[in-house]
């Protein structure tokens, strides 16, 4: 997928969970894995933050639907592990150390 791709990924995905939430109620399974597609999606787009809420909104659903050692449960956490990593070096690398040498 290219960049279009993943934004209009984005857009099939929100529609998806407004129809499933209409349909299948906040607590179906269809729900937290449409949540972690939207994550994914961000996450390609380098957009850490926003792939980060949608993992862990689709974590909160996925542990209420199927318990602790469910393998979605635990690709979910690990993305979070990711996106928060990704999400943590993008700050860091904001951060220009040439500004802070001016400093001394």
């Amino acid at each position: 997928m290219n960049f279009d791709d993943d934004k209009q990924a984005i857009e099939f995905f929100q529609r998806s969970i407004e129809i499933s939430l209409a349909v299948f109620g906040k607590l179906h399974p269809i729900v937290g894995t449409t949540y972690f597609g939207i994550g994914n999606a961000y996450s390609k787009l380098a957009d850490h933050k926003q792939a980060l809420n949608f993992f862990q909104k689709a974590l909160a659903n996925l542990l209420h639907c199927f318990g602790e050692d469910h393998p979605s449960v635990m690709t979910t956490r690990f993305c979070i592990s990711q996106a928060s990593l990704y999400d943590k070096q993008s700050q860091m690398n904001q951060v220009r150390p040439e500004k802070s040498l001016n400093i001394y």
